[in-house]
């Protein structure tokens, strides 16, 4: 994703980074933190896959390619963001029961 011609791709892609270093640092444990990790790269894959699918329906690959590149970073945000509030849930959830 070029920012040049597209400035929200910046601003997705820092989105993206800055959410999910939130969503591991701020889980609890080593498989957690690696569960949100997971969690975030497959939304990624998702993205990634969903442009695919969009030029092989196409019938114009390169045009997919420019897709997944596109979805792949928004998608990976919202898994990153996902993850975040299920932390914040969870945290919420052990002071109440403590």
């Amino acid at each position: 994703m070029n920012s040049d011609s597209n400035p929200a791709g910046a601003v997705f892609l820092l989105a993206l980074i800055i959410l999910s270093i939130m969503a591991i640092i701020g889980a609890k444990g080593g498989k957690r933190k690696l569960l949100n990790l997971l969690i975030i790269l497959g939304f990624v894959a998702f993205g990634l896959g969903l442009g695919a699918a969009f030029g092989a329906w196409a019938g114009n690959m390169a045009l997919g390619g420019h897709i997944a590149a596109a979805l792949s970073i928004p998608i990976g945000a919202v898994g990153a963001y996902g993850c975040v509030r299920r932390n914040k849930r969870r945290a919420k959830q052990s002071e109440v029961i403590e």
